[in-house]
């Protein structure tokens, strides 16, 4: 029998969460993610209200805390200031487990819903919630322990991400419920055949849409180059660091370049372009009243700045193009993908972006994203526009400025849409920024991702993120491509194949011929239906709680 009294939540919810976090890398033992929740759910299905409730809840909040603080403990290695960050992500996310209790508790105990309806809805609807609060962080969804498992991820075309963990979620409460009851062995049976039967039929759908042909064209493909340098984020102010980063990005440049002359695209990883910023001003520079300089002086150093930026850039692509033998000087058509910043001084504010730079064979800049969703402590400080003392605390001297649109890099005639670190592990992010450009007649066929996961020395946010990004092309039927400084670099097609996959913490070239294409995504055009209807359910069940609170008359849910 489980154990009583306090040591009841608080042992229940460490085996579920121990359970949940071996589902996960480094472990990755996926098969146990379908028996994980059992336990936190027999503390739903228990019929016996805790007599103090508040310490009930708080023991829960406190094991489900360090399951997060385990999950998330890449967050704290690149300087010591991001342990309080990480401390503070961890409290955050371990609220979801006792609200998930508290509202599934609701739904079965005075709405008398079925545990099998009631724990998927409401998981499924928390996790849509956290993919939008506080700016969103969708990592360790329980679909992402199913990322290898190609055949049942297809069902996220339709419902995205959501869907899978609507799945995983209905075998555990089926398994609960046959064992917190007093049910016959043959009903115990019927609910968990039910839950398989689905699960069943997802795959047998997924199984289907795999064998659906990607409209292509031969003529119209990329070969793409991911750079990978493997270079580990650090804040010790160390010169050399600059100038290994360049020497090590240029040099793996020159090779792809020797190995595969014929490239299209060579990519970058965010930020590691280091002549940064580069210098935007289409209007009379402005000069910022904090500095304490004269306007000649601020003039000369942007004009300084402007010129050391563009004659790397020169030398950078004059290297990558040209090719010469013993017989002959060829010169290449090879584009780039460059990781950097970018900073418009006609501005009082003068705004800095990390952007997505797209350079020409001529070395002219052809296009640049700016990023739009921003990593709170990473790129920017809650109320630092209001106390800049702030700044003096984090491992950065001044936040990011968000853009405003995405952004549509057409390379030889395919359309690339670019996206930065951990927007893509955002669902509907990423939704909206390829709709919003299929209705300006930009719909990009190719999804690239940038991003520098040196902050992270290769712990297993690394295979969270690549997680989300397998689901990021099965729901939006795209190919997508990551290069990571640190890993892990990928290729991933649009049916969440991982073709290929670059080695953590440790340089690579991963070399791809991508063909632009398309499939039709359900859940492209429709969104996360499933989410909200399933997050409604949670506000209902809330409101419920609120209105009828335990220990007054019972009321019947309508």
């Amino acid at each position: 029998m489980p154990p009583r009294g306090w040591r009841k939540p608080l042992l229940l919810t460490l085996a579920s969460g121990g359970l949940l976090w071996a589902a996960f890398p480094p472990l990755g033992i996926a098969p146990l993610a379908w028996l994980a929740l059992v336990p936190v759910l027999l503390l739903v299905h228990d019929k016996h209200q805790p007599t103090r409730r508040f310490r009930w809840y708080l023991l829960i909040w406190f094991a489900s805390s360090l399951y997060w603080l385990a999950m998330t403990q890449g967050v704290r290695l690149a300087h010591w200031s991001t342990h309080f960050a990480w401390i503070a992500l961890g409290l955050y996310l371990g609220l979801y487990l006792p609200l998930f209790i508290g509202l599934t508790r609701v739904a079965i105990h005075r709405c008398r819903w079925p545990l099998m309806i009631a724990a998927p809805l409401t998981w499924t609807g928390l996790e849509l919630v956290r993919g939008y609060a506080l700016s969103g962080f969708s990592m360790g969804l329980l679909a992402h322990t199913q990322v290898r498992w190609t055949a049942l991820i297809q069902l996220s075309d339709l419902f995205g991400a959501y869907g899978v963990s609507f799945l995983v979620m209905l075998v555990n409460a089926s398994i609960a419920d046959g064992w917190a009851t007093s049910s016959t062995r043959r009903a115990w049976s019927l609910r968990l055949a039910t839950a398989l039967l689905a699960v069943g039929l997802a795959v047998t759908y997924g199984s289907l849409r795999q064998t659906v042909p990607v409209r292509d064209e031969e003529t119209r493909s990329l070969k793409i180059a991911l750079l990978q340098g493997s270079i580990d984020t650090t804040f010790n102010n160390d010169p050399a660091e600059f100038q290994r980063m360049h020497s090590t990005y240029r040099q793996l440049s020159i090779q792809a370049r020797q190995d595969h002359p014929d490239l299209d695209l060579i990519v970058w990883p965010e930020s590691m372009f280091p002549f940064g910023p580069e210098i935007i001003h289409d209007r009379e520079p402005v000069l910022p009243g904090a500095l304490q300089i004269d306007r000649a002086t601020y003039l000369e150093r942007i004009e300084l700045q402007k010129r050391n930026f563009q004659s790397a850039m020169d030398d950078l692509v004059r290297l990558v193009n040209e090719n010469s033998t013993d017989t002959k000087k060829e010169q290449l058509d090879i584009h780039m993908i460059l990781g950097t910043g970018v900073q418009e001084v006609d501005q009082p504010s003068t705004p800095y972006h990390n952007a997505a730079l797209w350079v020409r064979p001529d070395s002219s800049v052809a296009g640049r994203y700016y990023k739009s969703h921003l990593v709170v402590f990473g790129e920017y400080v809650p109320l630092a526009n209001r106390f800049p003392w702030l700044y003096r605390i984090v491992p950065f001297s001044r936040g990011i400025t968000p853009g405003t649109e995405p952004t549509c890099f057409t390379i030889h005639g395919v359309k690339i849409l670019p996206s930065i670190c951990f927007e893509s592990i955002v669902p509907h992010f990423m939704r909206k920024q390829v709709n919003r450009l299929a209705d300006q007649g930009s719909d990009p066929e190719i999804l690239i991702n940038i991003t520098n996961d040196g902050w992270f020395w290769g712990s297993s946010i690394l295979d969270l993120q690549l997680s989300c990004n397998v689901f990021r092309a099965v729901e939006l039927r795209m190919p997508l491509l990551v290069a990571a400084n640190t890993g892990l670099s990928a290729v991933i097609d649009s049916q969440g194949t991982i073709r290929q996959q670059g080695p953590r913490r440790d340089q690579a070239i991963l070399v791809e011929s991508v063909r632009a294409g398309s499939r039709f995504s359900f859940y492209r055009k429709t969104g996360d239906l499933l989410g909200i209807g399933a997050a409604l359910f949670c506000l209902l069940l809330g409101g419920i709680g609120l209105r009828n609170p335990a220990g007054k008359r019972r009321q019947k849910c309508e």
